[in-house]
């Protein structure tokens, strides 16, 4: 596991595999970023991967004001930006939003 710090919030997600494109898996409400663990696991083998845990999920913070489905995509773009991953592929859990 490893952390990156947005405004303030720490978001924790894990970073693993090689190769293009890179492949985003974000979990749904009340989930983790272990809810996609088979599938991350599986595309690592010929893909980056990176798996994160949304703000007031798993080990990432819980801050005050309320979560937005804006927020949590501003936080994964940031993530996206940092992690130097260009155009990546986003797996979604939308069953659960």
């Amino acid at each position: 596991m490893a952390t990156i710090t947005r405004n303030g919030i720490r978001l924790s997600y894990d970073d693993s595999g090689a190769g293009e494109p890179g492949i985003v898996f974000v979990h749904g409400w009340t989930c983790d970023r272990s809810f996609f663990g088979p599938q991350a696991e599986h595309c690592a083998r010929r893909h980056r991967v990176v798996s994160v845990d949304l703000r007031g999920h798993g080990q990432s913070d819980e801050p005050l004001e309320p979560y937005s489905i804006d927020a949590y995509a501003d936080d994964i773009a940031y993530l996206i930006g940092e992690l130097g991953l260009g155009k990546v592929v986003a797996v979604v859990d939308q069953g659960r939003w």
